[in-house]
């Protein structure tokens, strides 16, 4: 098992108009927003992956999040996703200059939030 993969305790959304701060810092990096929403997640069903694949000009991180959300409006904007892990630690998935855009899948029995991404380093952590 990587040390790197935690379980998810709760995931966040944060549109980039809501952002007023991004400092990356080494592997870390600190933000500032104006305001922030929780994504509603079925215990037991959030799932990310990160995958690192050696390319030509560098290391290419594909990182993807999936869960069953309780009923909601999902977020349509771009933005950054912090997945705050059971250790403690947040994730910072997106940034400014490539954010994410979520996905939603509704069906007869649940709707589930979805994002996928690539980038050319791992997550940075939130500084605490």
């Amino acid at each position: 098992m990587n040390n790197n993969i935690k379980p998810i305790k709760k995931i966040s959304f944060i549109p980039i108009h809501r952002l007023h701060t991004f400092l990356p810092i080494g592997d870390e990096v600190e933000i500032g927003f104006l305001s922030i929403g929780e994504i509603p997640f079925k215990k037991g069903t959030a799932t990310y992956s990160i995958n690192r694949s050696p390319k030509k000009g560098g290391t290419l991180y594909e990182i993807a999040i999936n869960c069953s959300v309780k009923p909601m409006d999902v977020p349509r904007l771009p933005g950054i996703v912090l997945l705050e892990r059971c250790d403690g630690s947040t994730l910072v998935i997106g940034d400014p200059e490539i954010p994410i855009f979520a996905s939603e899948i509704t069906n007869l029995e649940s709707q589930s939030f979805s994002v996928s991404t690539e980038c050319g380093h791992f997550p940075y952590l939130l500084k605490s």
